[in-house]
């Protein structure tokens, strides 16, 4: 019998146990994902991954009734909520080839921001830096995200964007913003201690306060998860 790994520590645990989407992938052979319930979704939710790694491999790994529905490659960039993932593929066709008078959907749906999403992200410009990169990639995801408010319905309900994060695999940065807060903190993951056996540290992302770089504002954390 293979061990089962909760869905709502499912991305937490491929990070923990693999460096490559190719490692993640063939990990995925040895385990199961089991759907626990969560407050408010007693029967679990249907969750899904995207998986990238420092050399661009990319990868969406999804259950649909039941099976397990993985789209490996570089090509494999935009994901969003319900439906299955065929499914916002198939749509986006409707869209292509994108073109400066392509009509995009403006609705708050699942459907409707992976088609967004896919547009901008096919007309960002090159960006001079890192730091630029990191920033435009920002402001596509303010583009796609949910304001506090509008009306949604959904498999799964009425949920606002409650923050952006933007991931430097080549740096080791991570841009994190609380969508309560109007700023944009980060952190140099290399200059945290990883190593076995160090105490365990946490911030508190959501701290209003925070601003710009955070990566000496970790406090010990008497759990490591």
């Amino acid at each position: 019998m293979r061990p089962g790994v909760a869905t709502i520590a499912w991305v937490q645990y491929l990070v923990d146990n693999c460096r490559t989407v190719g490692e993640a992938l063939n990990h995925l052979k040895n385990i199961q994902i089991v759907s626990v319930p969560i407050p408010g979704y007693e029967k679990g939710l249907p969750l899904h991954v995207a998986i990238e790694d420092a050399a661009g491999d990319s990868a969406v790994v999804e259950f649909v009734k039941g099976r397990l529905v993985v789209h490996s490659g570089r090509q494999y960039q935009v994901m969003t909520n319900e439906p299955a993932y065929d499914e916002q593929l198939a749509n986006l066709r409707h869209y292509l080839p994108f073109g400066p008078e392509t009509k995009l959907p403006g609705n708050t749906s699942p459907m409707d921001r992976f088609v967004r999403a896919a547009y901008f992200l096919h007309y960002l410009p090159k960006p001079k830096d890192d730091e630029e990169a990191a920033a435009y990639l920002m402001s596509l995801v303010y583009n796609v995200s949910v304001p506090f408010g509008a009306p949604y319905v959904g498999l799964s309900a009425t949920y606002p964007t409650w923050w952006r994060d933007v991931v430097d695999l080549k740096n080791r940065r991570m841009y994190f913003n609380y969508a309560l807060s109007p700023n944009v903190i980060w952190v140099n993951l290399n200059s945290l201690d990883f190593k076995q056996g160090r105490l365990s540290k946490r911030l508190n992302a959501f701290d209003p306060r925070l601003v710009g770089d955070v990566s000496n504002r970790f406090v010990p954390s008497p759990a490591p998860f």
